[in-house]
């Protein structure tokens, strides 16, 4: 196996290569053309509203970029275009 060297030097250089995004994946700085886009599009989303295990988890998730998306940091003008959470 790995020396405590070696095993020392792999966690270093792994470190080194994360993103510096959530465990959750990427979020958008631009959130407001994000939300825009899940109500102008939204079957380029998951909606996890219904289903999602951790609260800390997005309530939505772009299928291509895994950017997340809450509620409850979503622009006051979301919550009224939004459809129904889907059922489970």
């Amino acid at each position: 196996m790995f020396s405590s060297f070696e095993a020392g030097e792999l966690s270093r250089s792994n470190a080194q290569k994360q993103p510096e995004s959530s465990s959750w994946g990427n979020t958008s700085k631009n959130s407001e053309e994000s939300w825009k886009n899940l109500i102008d599009d939204s079957t380029n989303w998951w909606d996890n509203r219904a289903k999602k295990l951790n609260p800390k988890a997005p309530d939505f998730r772009h299928k291509v970029t895994r950017e997340g998306l809450w509620l409850s940091s979503a622009p006051a003008w979301v919550s009224d275009k939004l459809p129904p959470a889907e059922p489970l």
